[in-house]
């Protein structure tokens, strides 16, 4: 029986799950050139949009537009196919499914285990991570497997974490909500917080003084803070008079704060990170 794919099918898949349309249409090459094509613009996008919002505007611009051509392409082919033509396999709903399903794996298996990226939302750890930037946390050892809000596995944490590392967690009074801060104290140490300067365990945390201060703006002093061998970029609000403190970090719990001292909404507040609520280390940011 000759078959002839449907041209208004092949255009709804190209413009909804694109390149679907190309398979659809029996014509694997188009569909890995034109998949290939947007997963550049996409990511060159992703990568530019911290360094230039105007140029990754227009790549995101550039890759609608490439989903409007391929449709149109698919379109076109789907009305010339010729019927004595033999349907390949990755034509079929199956074989498409199962291609997405190839595609997709071992995406969700590397965000759930390995690595995932996040966007950060707010200025709460500047000047380290400005606002909308991107950042990727390695989440190997920590024991909270998931992605895309699915929880895949967890079991007991086993990767070590060191002061000044910044993680991402989940907000202990509401874990659907993922927030990133740096650990100033590992379970058991005493955190004194004086005249905005930080003691962990009797012993100050350095901070560069008025001669060194490494930048300033017009409401913030920027300083280089450094415990042992870690070192970290904060910034103080010169308008808000800081809160003190001294506590002692309870056992599998971490006590964290945001680099932008005055407008962070971290431990100071709501209390403790425990150790399973953490998803992972910050590795790269962008």
């Amino acid at each position: 029986m000759n078959w002839k794919p449907n041209r208004w099918i092949a255009l709804a898949l190209g413009l909804l799950l694109s390149p679907s349309g190309m398979l659809y249409a029996g014509k694997a090459k188009w569909a890995i050139f034109y998949f290939l094509l947007s997963v550049f613009t996409v990511l060159t996008g992703f990568i530019l949009l911290e360094a230039s919002k105007d140029t990754a505007s227009f790549l995101g611009l550039l890759n609608l537009t490439i989903v409007i051509i391929s449709s149109t392409h698919t379109f076109w082919i789907a009305k010339h196919y010729q019927e004595s033509a033999v349907r390949p396999w990755y034509s079929h709903w199956y074989g498409i499914l199962l291609i997405y399903l190839a595609i997709c794996a071992p995406i969700f298996l590397v965000r759930s285990f390995l690595y995932e990226p996040y966007r950060l939302p707010s200025t709460s750890m500047e000047p380290s991570f400005k606002r909308e930037s991107q950042i990727i946390i390695s989440k190997f050892g920590f024991g909270n497997y998931g992605a895309y809000g699915i929880s895949v596995y967890r079991t007991a944490p086993s990767a070590r974490l060191s002061r000044g590392d910044a993680i991402v967690f989940s907000f202990p009074r509401d874990p659907s909500m993922d927030y990133l801060k740096r650990i100033i104290g590992l379970p058991g140490d005493t955190i004194e917080y004086r005249s905005k300067r930080l003691l962990i365990n009797g012993k100050p945390v350095l901070q560069s003084n008025k001669s060194d201060r490494i930048a300033q703006t017009h409401h913030y002093d920027i300083f280089t803070e450094t415990f042992d061998e870690a070192s970290w970029n904060i910034q103080n609000d010169r308008d808000i008079q800081g809160n003190e403190f001294t506590i002692t970090v309870p056992e599998k719990m971490y006590f964290v704060m945001g680099d932008n001292r005055d407008q962070s909404n971290d431990s100071r507040y709501w209390g403790y990170v425990p150790e399973t609520a953490i998803k992972g280390k910050v590795i790269y940011s962008f």
